[in-house]
């Protein structure tokens, strides 16, 4: 979905649309979708007993992860058509970046390096540098392969900047995952707060970042988002900037 986001961006860009509804949604509770993320070693099999504390995003004990269905769809347009309705303006998307890298079918890199890319190309195109980053709303998916490399990924990319992920609440829904994402990277800089991860009780020393465990109020004016596919090297990233224009 970021790369569906991300297209939504460039056609406005071009001036060949105002408006743009894009985001992504995929269904993975269905009898095929489980037995190959099983037969994958994907699927935690802890935590049968409290299902809300099975997906640990970063987390020392984290065991995989849980599939789940949803999305989200956002409405993407140009500053004009959204004075003219008089809209809502949550945030701007500002960069978009995208990569491709994995071992193989369904290992990602050790180093993260493909991850890196996605997020250092989304900087370069919001024209703004990685020390302007508040926070990063990353995949955190559960499993001790991806998230140790995504966040080997962010540290190489943004340094010491504060993560959070969200599958802790919501499992890992596939192509919805990074339109969902992107919406709590909107909510975030629109309403002044950063959601804690869910269930990360202690961060794995392998993974070098800053994970916000607890809901905090804060202003955050650029948020950065990274998806991507568990099977295959999809990766996209999106940068998303307060609106600080008239009225905002």
């Amino acid at each position: 979905s970021p790369l569906a986001i991300g297209e939504a961006y460039r056609t406005i860009v071009r001036n060949c649309a105002d408006v743009c509804l894009c985001g992504g949604f995929e269904s993975k509770v269905n009898p095929m979708g489980l037995i190959r993320q099983d037969l994958l070693n994907r699927l935690t099999r802890a935590h049968n007993d409290c299902p809300a504390c099975a997906v640990r995003p970063f987390d020392v004990k984290r065991s995989g992860t849980a599939v789940a269905e949803g999305g989200s769809v956002l409405t993407l347009e140009s500053l004009e058509s959204a004075q003219r309705r008089n809209a809502k303006i949550y945030g701007e998307l500002v960069g978009v970046g995208a990569s491709f890298g994995t071992v193989d079918f369904v290992r990602p890199e050790e180093d993260g390096h493909a991850l890196a890319v996605a997020i250092e190309r989304a900087l370069a195109d919001a024209k703004i540098d990685a020390g302007s980053v508040d926070l990063v709303v990353g995949f955190g998916c559960g499993t001790r392969e991806h998230d140790q490399a995504e966040a080997k990924a962010i540290h190489q990319a943004l340094g010491d900047v504060r993560v959070v992920s969200i599958k802790g609440q919501t499992g890992m829904m596939g192509a919805g995952t990074g339109a969902l994402d992107a919406t709590v990277a909107l909510l975030a800089i629109s309403e002044n707060f950063i959601p804690g991860t869910v269930n990360c009780d202690e961060v794995d020393p392998a993974c070098p970042i800053q994970v916000v465990r607890k809901t905090t109020d804060e202003k955050v004016n650029t948020v950065v988002t990274l998806s991507y596919s568990l099977n295959g090297g999809q990766i996209g990233a999106l940068v998303f900037k307060r609106y600080e224009g008239e009225g905002s």
